[in-house]
């Protein structure tokens, strides 16, 4: 027959089930991040920062003053938009980025398409992206916001992505 625990062995053992339990825990924590990570189907960002471009010397493309609300320089991953399945993260300004999946792509010839996608969280809101050589045109329209792309000339495979202040456009005589 056995003896009945003591209180120092039982609380001993809880003590080493604590310490089990706080072993396993963060263990679990990392897997099920991992997993989260692992999952995350985020298509990589269309822009990436032409930071050796200075913004200064930027055309304003005859944009009304105030027109542009922000602006930065950026080099375009055609070959993103190149894809039939193409899913692209439009990164536009800080935390702005918007996932469009390509609807149609109209190529006629080689570096010369036109790419037309929807907003993955509205299908009704959409992007247009015109590739021609190394000049890239785009117009993203997301309810009051939209935003251009124009490739600046003279300076390679540097374009500037603007966000638009319609309203500019009211004062603007004709």
């Amino acid at each position: 027959m056995r003896r009945p625990k003591s209180n120092s062995t039982k609380q001993r053992a809880r003590a080493s089930a604590l310490a089990r339990a706080l072993l396993i825990l963060p263990l679990a924590f990392f897997a099920t991040a991992m997993s989260a990570v692992a999952q995350d189907d985020s298509p990589p960002p269309l822009f990436e920062d032409a930071s050796d471009y200075d913004l200064n010397d930027a055309p304003d493309f005859g944009m009304p003053p105030g027109a542009i609300k922000q602006r930065r320089a950026v080099r375009v991953h055609v070959e993103l938009l190149e894809k039939d399945d193409g899913r692209v993260a439009f990164n536009a300004f800080g935390d702005d980025k918007f996932t469009f999946k390509a609807e149609r792509i109209d190529r006629r010839g080689p570096k010369d398409f036109s790419w037309i996608g929807r907003w993955e969280k509205e299908p009704m809101l959409h992007a247009i992206i015109v590739v021609k050589g190394d000049d890239v045109v785009a117009t993203v329209n997301l309810h009051k916001r939209q935003y251009q792309l124009r490739p600046i000339k003279g300076v390679g495979d540097v374009h500037l992505l603007m966000e638009i202040d319609q309203a500019a456009f009211n004062a603007y005589p004709d």
